[in-house]
């Protein structure tokens, strides 16, 4: 079989008579529209002339081939796979390759390829012909090699011709001896009244009435048939008469080859293609002599094809792609298809008038002329002053400065906040919870009382409780092992247990020793006296019989009092304080420093079950914040809402589980840390507030026409701005901590 591509290039359907046109421009593409298949509804994917013929070829839409525009990157085909090989599988897979792999011996009569450097158009092609003139040429100076070839190869078996012509293209090209043929007929439609070539003439912008040649008005002596500006209906009746020369002069070509066909006996056997990349604007958005808008005139091609043994005189209405016509050859000459294709094959409609196509289209247009699509009327202005102002700069940017500067300022007080998150959820903090030691208290503990049972002297008791200790760093065992004041010979001690929320047990000298609180005397069923002192009370065991207890003291820090009072001011509802020490210790130290409520004599595991009770109680939106500095804190730190830390004596469990670190360890950081945090929530809610407010009277300001660009500019980065100043006092916090040491 023989194939014929005539590729017409800025040919609209609905200047052709087949389509319903009302003047002869097309008789001989007419022709072969009755004797094939016209598609009604085909359009380019991608427009215009470079767009269009890359996803022609490769069967895919230009977001996927690369081919988005005419210059630049835009114009520069990806390569596919990681590999680069000098053979790329787009080529492989080209639309003119479909007719090599299926046998057919293949050439091309097209300078297309040199006018956009796009070589790749001419994979597949056996043979190639370039009349020189880069695209600019008639088509009398190409119609002679397609002559030429057809008399050479015409006759042999299995060949595909392609035959481009440029002569509708801007500017229109047909040479003046073809003369005007539609000089005194009148345009089939006359849309184009006066009042809307007086809006038309408003038009500033490029190929606008006032401006033909893209950027200036200049006429072309080169080419009479197109004009610089059009002044007049009667220029517009001029112009449109070009271009409708322009496709009768492509059909009269047209027609040439097909009798050379008919000449060598082939017309019969031959399918023939005609179709375009593209159409053109003649008018239409105040646009002339132009293919640069994703539009129904520019993105709407034709197809006519006649195929041996297929449809006669059929006409399809579907929706199709000109990349569809890629697997629809494949189809047709039952070669592979490619998986990478994004085309739907038409062969059924081809072969038996089963239509079938998509339920709907996107067209897109060429990169850097997108803009033209756009009229910039009031409503265009309107929307894109709309645009600007609805831009959300000022929220973007100044919400994240508020909470930087926030943490920013509060890292400069030795407050370490770990995120913006926990800012705000310090800001909305109403219950605070304590553990004691270390925390409310200096941690550092002396032994005040040696209390040993008769037959047991003080310094025995001492010695025992201070060899027991001695493998341990808490803070009591410290205490004890200093008030010894002797070296410790850690040889004389074997079998070392520490329990946790009981104390020790250890071999002194071979006897069992036990070194900790009533529970761990009870465990052991001994009996300890009763204390009423305040203090740390350390029960000792020798041999299973009780020796005696140690009083310790623990001295509260010199803010303590003061973080609890700065609280109160601060609007926290409640204070709470969790220790393990006995109750008569926690209550003193309570009434000291006037806590709301504590409890006493719990493990570690009891101060989570606090925590959870407390958690329970609290109020809707409000959150619980937890400050504490040992090993035995981390997992209430991580369970409240908010975890505090003492980042110098603290341990690195605390640390790493709290959200916000006080680097000095002083409590009264607390409640600055939350003045902070809640001014800088003011600063945030300000700038919300401020942006929507002005962004809100500006969009209806906008909406009402009322609202210029530059008012756009001032609600959008303007707004930023001082929205941003406003942000930056949340760096500023010398104010609350002078307030806070006051």
């Amino acid at each position: 079989m023989n194939v014929l591509f005539i590729d017409i290039d800025t040919l609209r359907p609905d200047h052709m008579g087949c389509y319903g046109y009302g003047r002869n421009t097309t008789p001989n593409i007419d022709a072969i529209a009755r004797e094939g298949v016209r598609f009604d509804n085909y359009y380019c994917s991608d427009a215009p002339c470079l767009p269009s013929r890359a996803a022609l070829v490769s069967g895919t839409f230009g977001i996927k081939n690369g081919v988005v525009g005419h210059g630049g990157t835009a114009a520069d085909r990806f390569r596919e796979g990681i590999t680069r090989e000098f053979r790329d599988n787009r080529d492989d897979w080209n639309f003119h390759n479909i007719f090599r792999r299926a046998g057919l011996y293949t050439a091309s009569v097209s300078t297309f390829p040199e006018r956009h450097s796009a070589w790749w158009f001419q994979a597949g092609f056996q043979e190639t012909y370039n009349e020189g003139h880069t695209g600019m040429e008639s088509g009398e100076k190409v119609l002679p090699y397609a002559l030429d070839w057809l008399d050479r190869n015409g006759t042999k078996k299995d060949w595909y011709l392609h035959v481009h012509f440029w002569d509708p293209h801007t500017p229109y090209r047909a040479p003046e001896s073809f003369g005007n043929p539609f000089e005194n007929e009148p345009l089939p439609d006359n849309w184009i009244n006066s009042e809307v070539f007086a809006l038309h003439k408003q038009h500033v912008g490029p190929h606008c009435a006032n401006e033909m040649n893209m950027f200036n008005d200049d006429p072309c002596p080169q080419w009479p048939r197109f004009m610089g500006r059009i002044d007049s209906l009667e220029d517009v009746k001029k112009l449109i008469d070009g271009y409708d020369c322009g496709v009768a002069y492509a059909d009269q070509l047209t027609g040439q080859i097909f009798d050379k066909l008919k000449e060598l006996g082939i017309y019969e056997d031959t399918a023939v293609i005609i179709t375009a990349d593209h159409g053109e604007n003649l008018g239409e958005l105040g646009i002339y002599s132009e293919h640069a808008t994703a539009d129904h005139p520019c993105c709407h091609i034709p197809l006519v094809l006649k195929w041996p043994g297929g449809q006669k005189g059929h006409v399809d209405q579907e929706l199709h792609y000109n990349l569809d016509l890629v697997p629809t050859m494949a189809d047709l000459f039952h070669v592979e298809k490619s998986d990478t294709w994004d085309g739907v094959s038409m062969a059924e409609t081809i072969l038996d008038g089963k239509d079938a196509g998509r339920d709907s289209l996107v067209l897109s247009q060429m990169a850097h002329v997108c803009q033209r699509s756009a009229r910039f009327g009031d409503w265009i202005y309107r929307a894109l002053t709309f645009l600007v102002i609805s831009c959300p700069c000022a929220l973007v940017i100044s919400i994240p400065l508020s909470f930087f500067g926030g943490i920013g300022g509060a890292s400069a007080c030795g407050i370490l906040v770990k995120g913006s998150t926990y800012l705000e959820e310090l800001a909305r903090t109403g219950v605070v919870v304590f553990d004691k030691t270390g925390t409310l208290t200096q941690g550092t503990f002396k032994v005040t009382g040696i209390y040993p049972t008769e037959g047991t002297s003080q310094d025995a008791l001492v010695e025992a409780a201070a060899l027991t200790e001695s493998w341990s760093k808490h803070p009591i065992s410290l205490s004890i092992k200093a008030a010894y004041g002797k070296e410790i010979d850690q040889s004389r001690v074997t079998d070392v247990e520490e329990l946790g929320g009981y104390g020790v047990t250890a071999k002194v000298d071979g006897k069992a020793v036990a070194c900790g609180n009533a529970r761990l005397m009870a465990k052991r069923n001994l009996t300890v006296p009763a204390v009423t002192e305040a203090g740390t009370i350390v029960h000792v065991a020798i041999d299973g019989k009780y020796a005696g207890y140690l009083l310790i003291a623990d001295v509260v820090k010199p803010h303590s009092a003061q973080a609890i009072k700065g609280l109160k001011q601060a609007g926290v509802r409640k204070t709470v304080m969790l220790t393990g020490d006995a109750e008569p210790v926690a209550k003193a130290v309570s009434a000291e420093l006037g806590l709301d409520e504590y409890h006493a004599g719990l493990l570690p595991g009891d101060k989570v079950d606090q925590i959870e009770t407390l958690l329970a109680a609290k109020q809707p939106k409000e959150n619980l914040a937890f400050v504490g500095d040992g090993i035995n804190d981390a997992p209430v730190l991580s369970r409240a809402d908010v975890g505090i830390a003492m980042g110098a004596l603290g341990s690195d469990a605390a640390i790493e589980a709290a959200d916000v670190v006080l680097m000095d360890d002083d409590p009264a950081k607390i409640a600055l840390a939350m003045r902070i945090a809640r001014r800088t929530l003011r600063i945030v809610y300000q700038n919300i507030v401020f942006a929507l407010a002005i962004k809100f009277a500006c969009l209806v300001l906008g909406a009402l026409g009322l609202a210029s660009m530059w008012t756009a500019i001032f609600a959008d980065v303007g707004v930023m701005v001082l929205a941003v100043l406003n942000a930056t006092r949340a760096l500023y916090t010398k104010d609350l901590a002078k307030k806070n040491v006051q």
